[in-house]
């Protein structure tokens, strides 16, 4: 059996699907890796769509000098306190390296009142270019973005044009559940990503001069992501 990664151990410490449901994560230590991003790098981080935070989480536990920032339509809170969005155990409460039961809710809300804390939530709508200028003037570029928000077609796309001109030469862009399943199927975006293999361009997303590859990832059985690489 293959030793999982620091990454997933981290990731299913937390519950995020993105370790424990579709393996992303072994695949995603990889990607960094061939991009020189190591736990170590003085990076920005861009998540959209956070949901409860359990990724945010493992991100910011997985890169120990990273400003991880959340871009979400509603506040932490309300994920929590929704009816329709009730948390079970597993995502309410982690267990420590000391082995204590923590509560997320709280624990994220700690890290936000750090001083100099590299953790950081945004309250704002993903086809919204407003809170992307708002990033841009605070952060001024971003290394890696990752689009794990409403996965519907034209938000997708929208996000993607707002937020790719954010990343830095050489920076990665992901685009999470591109499966062909589920109740929110990005049809037009995963034709899309066949449509480069064979032409190198895009046909529905925009075609951005500096994109140097894109590139629909399997990693964990059934489960997609869209990988698109700046120069």
């Amino acid at each position: 059996m293959t030793e999982l990664g620091e990454l997933t151990k981290i990731g299913v410490k937390y519950h995020t699907d993105k370790a424990w449901q579709k393996k992303h994560t072994e695949t995603y230590s990889k990607i960094f890796d061939e991009r020189g991003i190591d736990r170590n790098s003085e990076i920005n981080f861009l998540e959209v769509g956070i949901s409860h935070g359990c990724s945010h989480l493992m991100w910011y536990d997985y890169f120990k000098n990273a400003n991880i920032i959340g871009l979400d339509i509603w506040k932490i809170d309300e994920y929590y306190n929704k009816p329709d969005l009730t948390p079970n155990d597993e995502i309410k409460y982690f267990t420590d390296t000391d082995g204590e039961k923590k509560d997320k809710l709280e624990y994220i809300k700690h890290l936000l009142k750090e001083k100099d804390s590299r953790l950081h939530l945004f309250e704002g709508c993903q086809t919204d270019v407003s809170g992307f200028r708002l990033l841009r003037a605070i952060y001024n570029d971003m290394h890696v973005i990752m689009d794990d928000a409403s996965h519907i077609d034209d938000k997708t796309k929208e996000t993607f044009l707002h937020a790719f001109p954010l990343l830095v030469s050489g920076g990665i862009y992901i685009i999470e559940d591109l499966e062909s399943f589920g109740s929110k199927v990005q049809r037009k975006v995963i034709k899309d990503f066949a449509y480069w293999k064979d032409n190198g361009k895009f046909n529905y997303l925009e075609n951005f001069d500096d994109i140097e590859s894109a590139e629909l990832i399997h990693s964990g059985g059934r489960y997609m992501f869209g990988l698109i690489c700046k120069k």
